[in-house]
């Protein structure tokens, strides 16, 4: 008798066991992708699209107006007045930052003491890394710079380093507000100053 109750019990356990696993298996199959229940996610939330303040024709204009700039800033004749060199970078400023562009130790005067030292003719490059901050008008893109040697004869570049360009829109038009060292500036966090 006791070996009958015994096999019974056994009968029983393996029998709960086997459940237990179709259960599992079948919870598993219903909350992956592609099964007969939900996919496992949650209420559809809004897109990133939805989330973005700016058009993509918005985006591309600021997008244009950046790398204009950054290729303005490693643009370069030691023969000509400096004086020509910051009206350049005024045609993408905004008037109120055009009128600092050359304040010493702002990161465009940096940029042309940098290329002055070099004492060549260049032809400025920018590539967009990141954009840091987008907002409804205003927009910061982090552009890597480099000068290429202007002559000929010469394929020479100089790495100008990257740059943070803050943007505003005012009436369609995107404007350069503001030009920051991104090494200088990942200095101040550092120092907790920003």
């Amino acid at each position: 008798m006791r070996d009958l109750l015994l096999f019974h019990r056994e009968r029983a356990a393996t029998v709960v066991v086997v459940a237990a696993l179709l259960l599992f298996a079948a919870f598993v199959l219903v909350r992956l992708p592609g099964g007969d229940g939900e996919d496992g996610a949650d209420a559809p939330g809004p897109s990133l699209h939805d989330l973005l303040p700016l058009s993509e024709t918005q985006f591309q204009r600021a997008l244009a107006a950046a790398v204009e700039h950054g290729r303005a800033l490693g643009t370069f004749d030691p023969r000509e007045p400096e004086r020509e060199y910051f009206d350049r970078l005024a045609e993408t400023a905004a008037p109120e930052y055009a009128q600092h562009l050359s304040a010493e130790g702002s990161a465009t005067d940096a940029v042309a003491r940098r290329l002055a030292e070099w004492d060549r003719p260049t032809s400025g490059a920018a590539e967009v890394t990141g954009a840091p901050m987008v907002a409804a008008s205003l927009l910061t893109l982090e552009l890597s710079l480099r000068a290429e040697e202007a002559a000929p004869d010469g394929r020479e570049s100089l790495h100008l380093g990257e740059v943070q360009v803050s943007l505003r829109e005012d009436g369609g038009t995107w404007l350069v507000i503001g030009v920051t060292d991104t090494e200088r500036l990942e200095a101040l966090h550092g120092e907790g100053v920003v």
